[in-house]
């Protein structure tokens, strides 16, 4: 259970004050996430030194992200820093080459789609990451995205934040729950396919940012 009795407003006021010390010495010693980090790192082929590295890692892309402004207070900070780790000790043990555990497949599986989508998920996050601050750029992609169906934008935008296809069911109130998130992002890849060029330009455009 969190110690912390700080809102999630007041914790992320501390993460985008000019000193991030406040944020992160509140985050370590007055929560139990990083404890929670170690531990679903030693249950998945961490070690004990992994263990305690890699919430410092976390918190990084945590606090980065954060301070971006992607945090959007619908869900708790907690499983946001939560979802972060898994995502990126995932990526971990797959650019080492390393196994992971049944279970753990089964719980980013419910987290995050199959493999395939956390492939696409991880290319596209890259680039949602390099546009994040530029609102020419993300109206460019808004526009192409707007283009190709009714839903693409926002499904595209929310897997690249690492949302599970029931979490995006319910933010964008879909009756249709995970399934049709599913069935509208194969649609959407679909579309693409039938307008390579729109893609093309999209790409090029984003090329000159990198």
């Amino acid at each position: 259970m969190n110690k912390s009795e700080k809102t999630d407003e007041e914790i992320v006021a501390l993460i985008q004050s000019p000193d991030i010390r406040e944020g992160m010495e509140y985050i370590f010693s007055q929560t139990d996430w990083p404890k929670k980090v170690a531990t679903m790192v030693l249950r998945n082929d961490g070690s004990t030194q992994e263990a305690e590295d890699f919430a410092w890692e976390v918190f990084g892309k945590f606090e980065m992200e954060v301070r971006a402004g992607k945090f959007r207070f619908d869900g708790s900070l907690e499983g946001y820093f939560m979802r972060i780790a898994h995502y990126q000790w995932l990526k971990y043990l797959r650019d080492h080459k390393r196994k992971f555990s049944a279970d753990f497949e089964q719980e980013l599986s419910a987290s995050f789609g199959d493999k395939q989508e956390r492939d696409e998920d991880s290319k596209e996050s890259r680039r949602w990451e390099l546009l994040s601050t530029d609102p020419i750029v993300q109206e460019k992609v808004k526009v192409y995205y707007d283009s190709l169906g009714k839903h693409c934008y926002e499904i595209n935008l929310y897997s690249a934040e690492g949302f599970s296809q029931g979490e995006i069911a319910n933010k964008m109130n879909l009756s249709g729950g995970a399934n049709q998130v599913k069935n509208e992002k194969n649609r959407c890849n679909d579309r693409m396919k039938e307008y390579p060029e729109r893609k093309k330009d999209l790409e090029d455009y984003l090329d000159t940012f990198e």
